[in-house]
């Protein structure tokens, strides 16, 4: 027996069965797009805990050499810090820190040849010394150096009552004397600006 078809209801079936499988393909499409959307903050997460993790790695130790420095206690002191330097000594302050980065240092002054300095000149001692005797007593003043034109090269020195002569000769501002009775070596400090002469300081008479 044959059933009966109802055509009212095959066209019913079909209208929900169209319906179904549209609203299936629409809830693909948003289901893809979803799963997308996931996947892409899975990984930024990712990206962010890792580089996370790196910046918070803590860096290698340094391993320093076993010596030891004594200090003025007689305690000793090992390497240490970044750069392995020695620990501070106990009671020790540290060593100041300048900064030299602006600092201008005054150029030196250096005489390359201290003769031509001393030519034709007059020194005195810088300190007073014995000249002589007195009725009142003992007389004090200063000792004086003439040099004459080094051309001639003549010396003539004064010093307490006595007074001797003689000639020089002038090299890399050092001096050869030679006096009458004796011989003496003399030298001009460029840098101080003074006249060595027989273990006394001289100068430039003013």
């Amino acid at each position: 027996m044959n059933p009966v078809r109802n055509p009212r209801r095959e066209q019913v079936d079909y209208q929900c069965f169209y319906l179904i499988s549209n609203g299936m393909k629409n809830n693909k499409s948003g289901f893809v797009a979803v799963f997308g959307i996931i996947i892409v903050l899975a990984l930024l997460g990712g990206s962010v805990y890792l580089y996370q993790q790196k910046a918070s790695v803590a860096p290698a130790p340094v391993a320093c050499t076993m010596e030891a420095k004594l200090c003025p206690d007689g305690s000793s002191v090992g390497r240490t810090g970044p750069n392995c330097e020695f620990a501070t000594c106990p009671g020790a302050s540290p060593a100041p820190v300048v900064d030299n980065s602006f600092r201008t240092l005054p150029a030196p002054n250096v005489v390359a040849d201290g003769c031509s300095v001393i030519n034709n000149s007059i020194f005195q001692s810088v300190e007073k010394r014995e000249m002589g005797n007195s009725p009142s007593g003992q007389v004090m003043g200063y000792a004086m150096i003439n040099l004459k034109d080094l051309k001639d090269g003549n010396v003539h020195w004064q010093y307490s009552d006595v007074e001797e002569t003689g000639n020089y000769s002038c090299n890399n501002s050092v001096l050869e004397v030679k006096l009458s009775n004796r011989s003496i070596e003399a030298r001009y400090d460029g840098n101080r600006d003074v006249l060595i002469w027989d273990a006394l300081e001289y100068r430039k008479a003013k």
